[in-house]
């Protein structure tokens, strides 16, 4: 009797299912978000030399949207972060043009701040995530590595990557401002850049 009484209730329950699923509109329908996992990262390495010098060993490492949005910064050495830009203007211009950080909330701006690291090489790792925390779409996107060498002297690293489905690696164009220094050349130095899946 028992065993009439579950198939019975077993019955009903596949019959109501299958009942509500025909009135449930299809475009209300919660569908789950991409895993993040299938964004891959993007790896920055690079050479960094740390100068004994007044207006240098500031860099910072963000990335754009083809429409020049930046979606999120991965670093930026703690005098540049926390108002360095404010006294000396010449302090990573680019970055403090494109990532407007005078109106950007202190705690996320805390999140990427660091102190000016050793010489050595370095790493980081952009997870495929913006500055909210949600994954990018697939598409194009630059990234930027701009260091203060000395004085008025800057120097940018960039390079367009393309989130997809196949591993790269990015050559990246260097750009120097004027005038031209030699005091703290070196400070960035044999930037590779890989896209993993």
């Amino acid at each position: 009797m028992k065993r009439f009484f579950l198939i019975g209730i077993l019955i009903l329950n596949m019959v109501a299912i299958t009942e509500y699923g025909k009135g449930v509109n299809k475009k209300e329908m919660i569908i789950p978000e991409v895993s993040q996992d299938s964004f891959g990262r993007v790896e920055i390495t690079f050479r960094f030399e740390r100068h004994d010098l007044e207006r240098s060993n500031q860099f910072a490492i963000w990335f754009q949207n083809q429409s020049g949005e930046v979606m999120r910064t991965l670093f930026v050495t703690k005098y540049a972060a926390d108002g360095g830009y404010r006294i000396d203007l010449d302090c990573l211009p680019k970055w403090v043009n494109r990532a407007e950080p005078e109106f950007l909330p202190q705690a996320e701006i805390d999140a990427y701040t660091g102190p000016t690291p050793l010489t050595g090489r370095l790493e980081y790792v952009w997870d495929g995530k913006d500055r909210h925390g949600k994954p990018v779409p697939e598409g194009n996107y630059v990234y930027y590595i701009e260091g203060n060498m000395y004085d008025k002297s800057t120097i940018v690293y960039s390079g367009l990557i393309l989130v997809s489905d196949e591993e790269m690696t990015v050559r990246s164009r260097f750009e120097q401002n004027e005038p031209f220094e030699y005091r703290g050349a070196g400070m960035i130095e044999d930037v590779v850049v890989r896209y993993i899946p």
